[in-house]
């Protein structure tokens, strides 16, 4: 297990990243991480939306124009969904779709059934990975689509049970700038939480933290959201963070819902 948060502190560049985990006997928690190095990739944000009976996180544009240089299918989507089924996260379209079958699967099943419809995205010469995170009671699944040698889809899942303080992450890219980006290998690594799961705020601003680059000219983040969700209470503490608006000097704090 890595202490703390070092395996994100030493990715130069991690792409967009989810990390799965538990706070106390009753708060299961979720993380939703956007690096961009593109003018169209860091103009975005992540915002809150209610609809009845569930949150919905989605990535929206802070400058319009700017984002239409880049491919805004895969540039804006739902990244994550709370209801009742539980916690669906990824870095694309595909949330919608796993949450759906949430309602009626468990974790892992759903995603796989979900992701039977969908491939690693289309964005040569990187072939970014899609990746998916569900959470349900206390069992998550993540599960990664990305290129083979071959131009199939390789899709990998694996489902891991929540402990006290502990976390799974798994992102888009290994860390190191190379071109093309090399994807992201192996499970997901186990991160411990210990002193960071006290509120979303707290969880939220602890990657935040994380990702602060050694050279601040190469300052890739975009947006954080944290999510702790309580299993009895179904209420959920969310905290977003948006470098668009920690640049103005304003945090987008906690939302409670």
């Amino acid at each position: 297990m890595i202490t703390g948060l070092e395996a994100l502190k030493d990715m130069e560049y991690p792409g967009r990243f989810i990390m799965a985990g538990r706070g106390n006997t009753t708060n299961i928690i979720a993380v939703y991480g956007i690096t961009g190095r593109s003018a169209s990739s860091k103009a975005r944000k992540i915002v809150l939306k209610e609809e009845k009976r569930k949150q919905l996180l989605t990535v929206a544009p802070t400058n319009m124009e700017v984002l239409r240089s880049g491919n805004l299918d895969l540039l804006i989507y739902t990244a994550c969904i709370i209801n009742n089924n539980g916690i669906t996260v990824s870095n694309g379209k595909q949330t919608e779709q796993v949450s759906r079958w949430l309602g009626s699967k468990d974790s892992i099943q759903a995603l796989a059934f979900a992701h039977r419809f969908w491939d690693y995205e289309l964005d040569s010469p990187n072939f970014t990975p899609r990746i998916t995170a569900c959470i349900k009671d206390n069992i998550a699944a993540l599960g990664i689509i990305k290129r083979h040698k071959d131009g199939n889809s390789k899709r990998v899942y694996v489902e891991l049970p929540l402990v006290l303080d502990e976390g799974y992450f798994i992102a888009t890219y290994s860390g190191q700038i190379q071109d093309p980006l090399p994807p992201f290998q192996g499970e997901p690594l186990a991160l411990d939480l210990e002193g960071i799961t006290t509120s979303s705020e707290i969880t939220g601003r602890a990657f935040y933290d994380a990702l602060t680059p050694k050279d601040p000219t190469k300052d890739f983040r975009v947006s954080i959201a944290a999510v702790h969700y309580n299993l009895r209470s179904s209420h959920a503490d969310i905290t977003i963070i948006n470098a668009a608006d920690m640049q103005k000097g304003i945090i987008k704090g906690i939302v409670e819902t």
